[in-house]
């Protein structure tokens, strides 16, 4: 009996070394990493490429260099050539198509004041949006706060500014989730403070039609304070090459003599924009020097026009040109109109109405005696922004006049918001964070 049990466990042990010995392990491929540059550059975008970077740390390095960016680009600006069947299969065909969409920052106080601060983060598509900002996280959980919530202040291209309290600054890349923090901000004294981000191309063409990449990319952080206050427009100035604050000041005698009408602040071929009297301050913030003031439409109208209107004016970009959008209705509501202005030469600052429409649904305002306009689309010069009932941001097509609940936010949003709107584009390749210096 003992025998017997004794043989069977004996051929037990021997079964299972030849299952053991018959299933060896298999090793792991070592591909050479141009092999292996061959094979990912033909993925059919950025988002499965940063999901390979978590398969191993040859993967991780050969995709995070910068001549593989370089290779994936050239070979899918390629396939941009190719006939439409090609096109539609790509996902990158849809960044040429249609680039940007918008981020709807909402607080439901003011941003330099309550540090008890509310707010939420949304993205604003129209119909035809790329899916690939479906995917796109703006929580910002992954930032080194507690619960502070995180608000978004600026934006250029794929990079945006967001701080946490009231000095806590961060700049983030939503699509990798890579950020770095700003050192403190300096003292901006009372009044509102608006913020501008711009910084140099990181991907550009040389002149044999290859794209190369920018390895010293530089960035600027603006801080303008509200001239309300100090009677004229101060800027600070954040220098990414060495992590350090600068305060300038801005003078023009025939700025300072109007009313401020205020707006946005937008980037727009490498320099900040904004609304300050009755002009667009163009300031270039790697050449102080530089600054110029482009005159706004000789009809447009300001608070100082008449105090029984009121106006609100905002900046933008569509399909490369200079848009200012105007809301204005009168102060009891009973009229209201939206006027859309383009920039049709720059140079010259030649302006050209594209658009004026009575649209009393986007003037719904609240218990603060504000126009709730937050601008258009980067990318359809048809759609409009604005802040409808219940806190819902609507979108309008200025065509048709259909209007639309562009995104619910009544459930997040118990105080009437203070709203501000800024594009988002995905590049062809995303836009690396620049490290600060170690000295800052």
């Amino acid at each position: 009996m003992s025998g017997s049990v004794g043989r069977k466990r004996q051929k037990t042990r021997s079964l299972r070394a030849l299952l053991s010995s018959s299933s060896p392990p298999v090793p792991e491929p070592n591909l050479d990493d141009s092999l292996l540059a061959e094979i990912l550059r033909r993925l059919p975008g950025p988002r499965f490429l940063f999901q390979c970077t978590c398969v191993c740390k040859q993967w991780y390095s050969v995709i995070s260099s910068p001549y593989f960016a370089r290779l994936f680009i050239n070979n899918h600006i390629a396939l941009l050539n190719e006939d439409e069947e090609e096109k539609e299969n790509n996902v990158l065909v849809s960044y040429k198509k249609n680039p940007s969409s918008v981020i709807a920052s909402c607080a439901t106080s003011p941003l330099f004041g309550n540090p008890d601060l509310k707010t939420c983060n949304v993205f604003l598509r129209s119909a035809h949006d790329d899916p690939l900002f479906q995917t796109l996280d703006l929580c910002f959980n992954y930032l080194p706060v507690k619960k502070e919530p995180v608000h978004v202040l600026a934006a250029f291209n794929d990079l945006v500014l967001c701080c946490a309290g009231r000095t806590r600054h961060f700049l983030v890349n939503p699509f990798t989730r890579k950020w770095v923090a700003l050192p403190p901000v300096p003292v901006m004294g009372k009044g509102r403070v608006s913020c501008g981000l711009v910084g140099e191309p990181h991907c550009v063409k040389d002149s044999k039609g290859d794209y190369t990449f920018n390895s010293q990319i530089r960035y600027r952080v603006a801080l303008i304070a509200d001239a309300l206050h100090a009677r004229t427009p101060s800027v600070s100035i954040y220098y990414s090459e060495i992590g350090k604050w600068h305060t300038t000041v801005l003078e023009n005698e025939n700025a300072l003599t109007v009313c401020i009408v205020h707006s946005n602040v937008i980037a727009y071929k490498g320099k900040l924009l904004w609304c300050f009297g009755k002009c667009i301050i163009e300031f270039n913030p790697f050449i102080i020097s530089k600054t110029r003031y482009i005159e706004l439409p000789s009809n447009c109208p300001t608070p100082s026009d008449n105090s029984h209107i009121l106006v609100k004016c905002s900046i933008g970009v569509c399909r490369g040109f200079l848009r200012l959008v105007v809301w204005e209705c009168s102060a009891a509501f009973h009229n209201a109109y939206v006027t859309v202005w383009e920039l049709e030469d720059y140079r010259l600052g030649k302006w050209k109405e594209v658009h004026r429409r009575p649209l009393l649904a986007f003037v719904k305002c609240h218990r603060h005696w504000t126009l709730p306009g937050l601008g258009g689309h980067p990318s359809d010069p048809n759609v409009m922004y604005s802040i409808g009932d219940d806190f819902n941001i609507i979108s309008c097509d200025l065509h048709t006049t259909d209007f639309g609940v562009a995104a619910d936010m009544s459930p997040k949003l118990t105080e009437h918001p203070s709203v501000e709107a800024f594009p988002f584009v995905l590049p062809l390749w995303p836009t690396p964070i620049p490290v600060p210096p170690k000295h800052s």
